[in-house]
C-alpha cells in the first residue's frame, strides 16, 4: 500500500508539489510554535522570579518571627525563674518533652569573671561585651551572634537577666532544626533556600542548594533584594535574595535569604508543552504528507494516463481510450482526448478506405471488383451505416443494377426507378436527405434494417444521371455530407 501511495514521488513535479505543501503547512506552524514557546518561556521565567521573590519574603518574615518567639520564651523563662533567689532554681526539666529542648541545643547563664551555670546542653560562649551590646542588652532587647569554630555555624541568642552592676546573661544556642523547619514550611515546592550572614558564611542551606550561589555574597555588599540566574553544569538555577533586617531588634548584621529553583523545575510546564507541541508538529507533518500524497496522486494519475494514451496514439492505436473519473478538469481533458482519438481513428479509416478504393480502381480491370471495393470501403470513408450503389443500364429504360454493402458488393439486383422519383433526382443538384417512406420505390431493394434516414447522391455523366449513391443512417445526421462526383474533371 505504501508503494501505491508514494510511487508518484518518482516524479519531479510531485516532489516539488509535496515540498511546497509541507513548507506551506509547517513553516507557519513552526514559526507560531517557536514564537509561542519564546513567549511562554519569558512568562514562566517572570512568574518563577515572582514566586521566588515572594518565597524569600516569606522566609525572611518566618525567621524574624522565629527569633522573636525564641527571645520571648527566654524572657518568660528568666522572669518565671528569676524571682527566686540564686541561680539554682533556673533549671529546665527534660521530662514531659519540654519545648525548650526542641528549640535550643543548650542554655546557660553567663556572668563575666564568674562561673558559668549550664542549664542544659553544653556551655555557651560569652557574647562580646562592648558598649553597644551592653546598651542593647540592658534595654531589654536580645543580641544574636554566631560562633566561628564549628561547622555548621552555631547561632546564639542572649538576653540580660536582672539589673545591677554585675550583668548576667541568659544565652541559648538556637536549635537549627527548629528554625529551619519553619523555613522549610514557608518554602514552595521544588525550591531550595539558604541563610547567609554578613560575612558570606552559610548559616543554613537546604540539602540541594547550589553551593555556588553562596560564593556570590562573599565579594562585598549586595542590594537589599534582587534576582539572578546561576549556571550549574547542565542546568541553570533561578535565584532571588532578600536581606533580613536584624540590627534594630537583635543588634547584628543583616542576614540574607537566598531562594533558588532549577530552571528544569521552573520550566516543567514549558517542557511538557514543548513535547506536546513537537508531537503535534510531527502529527501535522504526517497528516500533511498523507493528504498531500492523496491529492497529488489524484492529480498525477490522470496525467499519467494521458501520457500513456499519447503513447498509444503515437503507435497508431486509435482504439485506446482513457478512463478518468475525477470529476474535475482532468476528466474533461480525458474526454476531449478520447474524442480526438475517435476523430483520428475515423480520419485514418477514411484515408485507408479511400486508399483502398483508389488502389482498386487503378489496379482492377473488372467492373465488379471496382464496384465491390467502392461499396465495401465507402462506409469507412463516409461514416454511414449502409451503402448502396445504383447504376442505370443504358439499354433498359428506368432500370438500374443495385449493389449493397450488406452483400459485400456481390450479387447485384435489378430494380425499376419510378419516373417521378427519377425526375425529382434530376432536379437535385448535389444531394437529398430523405426519411422513412420517401423514395419507397428506389429504396425498396435497400431494406429497412432500422435505418432512419438516407442520403441520395446522384452520379451525373454528361449532365445525365448515370447512377445513385445511397447512404443509410440509423440516426439522422445533422447535415448531409456533400460529395460531388465529377468524372472527367
Amino acid at each position: 500500500m505504501n508503494r501505491q501511495l508514494f510511487y508518484y514521488l518518482h516524479s519531479i513535479v510531485a516532489r516539488r508539489i509535496l515540498g511546497l505543501f509541507v513548507l506551506c503547512a509547517m513553516l507557519p506552524t513552526a514559526t507560531l510554535g517557536i514564537f509561542t514557546l519564546s513567549q511562554v518561556a519569558d512568562k514562566l521565567r517572570e512568574q518563577a522570579h515572582e514566586r521566588l521573590h515572594q518565597a524569600s519574603k516569606n522566609v525572611a518574615m518566618t525567621i524574624v518571627e522565629g527569633l522573636t518567639f525564641l527571645k520571648s520564651e527566654m524572657e518568660e523563662l528568666a522572669a518565671s525563674r528569676g524571682k527566686n533567689a540564686g541561680l539554682s532554681h533556673l533549671v529546665v526539666s527534660k521530662q514531659g518533652g519540654n519545648p525548650l529542648h526542641q528549640r535550643f541545643l543548650s542554655l546557660a547563664i553567663l556572668q563575666p569573671n564568674a562561673e558559668t551555670k549550664v542549664i542544659f546542653g553544653k556551655s555557651c560562649p560569652l557574647p562580646p561585651l562592648n558598649e553597644p551590646i551592653l546598651k542593647q542588652l540592658s534595654s531589654g532587647k536580645a543580641f544574636i551572634y554566631a560562633g566561628r569554630t564549628d561547622s555548621p555555624t552555631p547561632v546564639f541568642i542572649a538576653i540580660a537577666i536582672g539589673r545591677g552592676t554585675a550583668p548576667r546573661f541568659l544565652v541559648g544556642e538556637i536549635n537549627p532544626d527548629y528554625l529551619w523547619e519553619r523555613v522549610s514550611d514557608a518554602l514552595p515546592p521544588l525550591t531550595e533556600a539558604a541563610i547567609i550572614d554578613s560575612a558570606g558564611t552559610g548559616l543554613y542551606c537546604s540539602p540541594l542548594f547550589p553551593s555556588a550561589a553562596i560564593a556570590r555574597f562573599k565579594n562585598g555588599q549586595q542590594p537589599a533584594f534582587g534576582q539572578y540566574e546561576l549556571p550549574d553544569g547542565a542546568d541553570t538555577h533561578l535565584a532571588n535574595y532578600r536581606s533580613i533586617f536584624l540590627r534594630g531588634a537583635f543588634l547584628t548584621d543583616d542576614w540574607t535569604v537566598v531562594v533558588t529553583q532549577s530552571r528544569t523545575d521552573a520550566f516543567m510546564a514549558l517542557t511538557k508543552f514543548a513535547r506536546t507541541f513537537i508531537l503535534i508538529l510531527v502529527l501535522t507533518l504526517l497528516v500533511v504528507c498523507y493528504l498531500s500524497s492523496v491529492q497529488i496522486r489524484r492529480s498525477l494519475v490522470p496525467l499519467a494516463r494521458l501520457k500513456e494514451g499519447t503513447r498509444h496514439i503515437s503507435r497508431g492505436d486509435f482504439a485506446s481510450r482513457i478512463e478518468v473519473n475525477s470529476g474535475d478538469e482532468f476528466e474533461e481533458v480525458a474526454d476531449s482526448f478520447n474524442i480526438m482519438a475517435e476523430h483520428l481513428r475515423r480520419q485514418f479509416e477514411t484515408l485507408s478506405g479511400t486508399g483502398q478504393i483508389v488502389r482498386t480502381i487503378l489496379t482492377a480491370l473488372e467492373r465488379k471488383k471496382i464496384i465491390a471495393a467502392v461499396v465495401n470501403n465507402m462506409q469507412s470513408v463516409i461514416g454511414c451505416d449502409q451503402v448502396a450503389l445504383f447504376l442505370l443500364e443504358p439499354g433498359l429504360k428506368d432500370t438500374a443494377i443495385a449493389y449493397h454493402s450488406n452483400a459485400g458488393g456481390e450479387n447485384p439486383a435489378y430494380t425499376v426507378f419510378p419516373p417521378d422519383e427519377l425526375d425529382l433526382l434530376e432536379k437535385t443538384p448535389e444531394s437529398l436527405l430523405v426519411g422513412p417512406g420517401e423514395f419507397s420505390g428506389l429504396l425498396s431493394t435497400v431494406g429497412g434494417g432500422g435505418l432512419m434516414a438516407h442520403a441520395l447522391l446522384p452520379i451525373r455523366l454528361h449532365q445525365n444521371i448515370g447512377g445513385i449513391l445511397v447512404l443509410g443512417y440509423r440516426e439522422k445526421p445533422d447535415r448531409p455530407r456533400k460529395i460531388c462526383f465529377a468524372p472527367g474533371r
